[in-house]
């Protein structure tokens, strides 16, 4: 169960290396929120959001 702000779903950065991953950052209720706080990484599947 999540709960971010009163919603249930929260868009996270998850670094994907090999065969691990990793959750370096979360808590974001939108993924619109999530870029302007990363706005200097380039983000592979950004179009799977668009």
């Amino acid at each position: 169960m999540v709960n971010v702000d009163g919603l249930d779903c929260m868009h996270v950065v998850l670094v994907v290396e090999g065969k691990s991953a990793e959750i370096v950052d979360w808590g974001y209720p939108s993924v619109n929120e999530l870029l302007e706080a990363w706005d200097n990484v380039e983000f592979e599947n950004l179009k799977e959001f668009e």
